[in-house]
Order: structure tokens, then C-alpha cells, then sequence
């Protein structure tokens, strides 16, 4: 499988923070692979939520669903709907999905 995250960081690193984040992530190809909008919380301990089986792995790779573009390449959208602030500041608020936070695990 291959799983997506959404992490969640504050410029300021010592101070707490909660936040719901109702976010969606979306595997872009021939055709189109989706998870529907959750809406986790997170916070300064727990600052990466997201699909720990996003795609399967033989999914993924399946040329006839075309998701790897010739280069090699996937496109996964991730679209941000709404930021509940439950405590800390919102003007700190940092989202990203790097590189590092996708891998494929066994199963």
C-alpha cells in the first residue's frame, strides 16, 4: 500500500497547539482514486494524519488505471477544506506533504 500524509507544523515549536483539519486526498490518473473528507485532529504530539492504505500497491502500478505518468511520476492532490482552531495560534500554521511522509507499506 501506499500512504499519504498530511503534516501539520507551528513556526513557534514551543508553544501547544490543537487543530481540526477537514482535508482530502486524491490520486490522479486515467481514472481517479479519492478519500473522502475526514476531519482528524491535530496537535503539536500528533502533528501527521492521513491514508495509511491510500492506494494498494498493485493498484497503483497498474498501467491501465494510468496513475504513473511517463516520467515516473504521481500526482496527489491534497485539498485543505477547513482549519478549526481549538487552541494555539492559526498564524503559525504550516501544512505540507513531503517526500519523506510517503512510503509504501507491506500488506
Amino acid at each position: 500500500f501506499l500512504a499519504v500524509f498530511l503534516k501539520c507544523e507551528s513556526e513557534d515549536k514551543s508553544q501547544e497547539w490543537t487543530y481540526k483539519i477537514e482535508r482530502s486526498f486524491r490520486l490522479n490518473g486515467v481514472q481517479t482514486h479519492e478519500v473522502p473528507n475526514t476531519m482528524p485532529t491535530y496537535d503539536n504530539k500528533d502533528n501527521s494524519w492521513g491514508p495509511g492504505k491510500f492506494i494498494a500497491w498493485k493498484d497503483l502500478i497498474d498501467p491501465e488505471k494510468g496513475y504513473i505518468k511517463e516520467d515516473g511520476s504521481i500526482q496527489i492532490e491534497v485539498t485543505v477544506h477547513s482549519i478549526q482552531v481549538l487552541s494555539g495560534r492559526h498564524d503559525q500554521l504550516s501544512l505540507g506533504v513531503t517526500e519523506d511522509l510517503i512510503r509504501q507499506t507491506v500488506n
